[in-house]
């Protein structure tokens, strides 16, 4: 089970249930490149807000324009980030990203 609430250099940043739309695309946003920092905090806060948006409804107008949130996208990066995060706990500490090292061996070479 992944934990949302996490704590981060800033101080403790989570979305519940009752954040607006605006304050779940802001995480979204915001943590898209958790693979790239290596940071599994960023993955978990990724994951809550993906989670929420898509109990949201699709489309919220405001004086800025409209939004339609893509629940297709959303739906395909949550699962891309939930194996991101089941790989990188699976990771000897301090690495962060699975190793995809291939070992080879000359004990079968023939001249």
């Amino acid at each position: 089970m992944i934990d949302f609430t996490t704590t981060v250099a800033t101080g403790t940043t989570s979305v519940t249930a009752s954040s607006t739309l605006e304050d779940l695309t802001n995480q979204y946003l915001a943590n898209q490149f958790y693979a790239l920092n290596g940071s599994l905090a960023e993955a978990k806060l990724f994951i809550a807000a993906a989670q929420l948006m898509l109990i949201r409804p699709i489309e919220s107008e405001d004086k800025e324009g409209r939004f339609k949130l893509d629940l297709k996208a959303v739906r395909e990066q949550l699962a891309e980030a939930k194996l991101w995060v089941k790989q990188f706990e699976q990771t000897p500490s301090g690495v962060s990203t699975p190793s995809r090292v291939t070992k080879a061996s000359f004990v079968n070479f023939r001249d």
